[in-house]
């Protein structure tokens, strides 16, 4: 039995064919337009358009996290379905 800490770094796709759009309502309350596809209506935002706080579109459908990590448990069971391990001889042996 061991355990250890996994980082698990989360980047999603980038959209590559501009399927991606983003509304919100309180974009299109605040008439907030696209500059990529003018023609979209309020509150719609497209790949290559600042949002409203100033940042960049993400190119995928979310920001990339960094700072996910999680519990990393595992477990030897040999095929015979014991534990192959018993002090006396290594796991090589036994493989």
């Amino acid at each position: 039995m061991n355990a250890g800490l996994r980082w698990e770094a989360a980047a999603p796709d980038p959209d590559q064919a501009w399927f991606l759009s983003i509304f919100q309502l309180d974009w299109f309350k605040a008439n907030v337009h696209s500059t990529t596809w003018t023609k979209a209506p309020a509150g719609m935002l497209f790949p290559g358009d600042k949002l409203p706080d100033g940042s960049d579109f993400p190119s995928g459908a979310a920001k990339t996290r960094w700072n996910d990590f999680a519990a990393a448990p595992g477990n030897c069971v040999g095929p015979e379905g014991r534990w192959p391990h018993d002090g006396t001889r290594r796991l090589l042996d036994v493989l």
